[in-house]
Parts: C-alpha cells; sequence; structure tokens
C-alpha cells in the first residue's frame, strides 16, 4: 500500500493552535488532558477533540492522530464517524458538541 499525502482541510479564516483547541476541549469537558490520548469506553472526548482540531485547526486526521495517541489517521475517521452517528441518536450528545464548539470559537 503506498503512503498517501495528506488531504487537505478546508481552511477556516485563522486556524486556532492544536495546544489552545486541545485546552479548550478539556475545559469546556471537565477531564484530564490524559483522557484525550488514552481509549476510555464511553467517552467522547477523544473523537469530539478530533473533531474539533479538523474543524477549527485546520489539522488533517493523520496530524491529529498523532496529537491523540490514536494508531492512524484511519482511526481518527472512525471515531469521527460514529460520533456522527451517535450525534444523530442522542441529543445530549449533539448539544454538547454545538455547546463545545461555540465556547471554543468564541
Amino acid at each position: 500500500m503506498a503512503n498517501r499525502e495528506p488531504v487537505p482541510v478546508p481552511h477556516s479564516e485563522s486556524p486556532l493552535k492544536a495546544s489552545k483547541i486541545l485546552e479548550l476541549v478539556r475545559d469546556e469537558l471537565h477531564v484530564e488532558p490524559e483522557e484525550l490520548t488514552r481509549t476510555r469506553k464511553g467517552s467522547w472526548a477523544r473523537a469530539i477533540a478530533a473533531r474539533m482540531l479538523q474543524k477549527l485547526g485546520n489539522m488533517p486526521q493523520r496530524e491529529s492522530a498523532e496529537k491523540l495517541g490514536f494508531g492512524a489517521g484511519a482511526a481518527v475517521s472512525m471515531q469521527l464517524n460514529r460520533l456522527r452517528e451517535a450525534e444523530c441518536n442522542n441529543r445530549t450528545l449533539a448539544k454538547l458538541i454545538k455547546k463545545s464548539r461555540t465556547s471554543i470559537e468564541a
């Protein structure tokens, strides 16, 4: 399998630094820093952090995988797909994600 180049993410006007995004996600979700870098059943913190890194930091999945301790960019993709599916079925999760993004963008 050939090593593929990262796919560029559409840029917002001024992307936030990864460290700032992760700090804000931790604060908003009330989690310890370690929770964003290790697997924890039932926690959406890593997936939410990955989404915020991608959307607000213009970070490709491969880079967010490295920052969050995922094995590869494909693992981030799988988590984001699960998050989207769960968000459709769980209003509380959807509200939490929306509130987190709004707070981080402020």
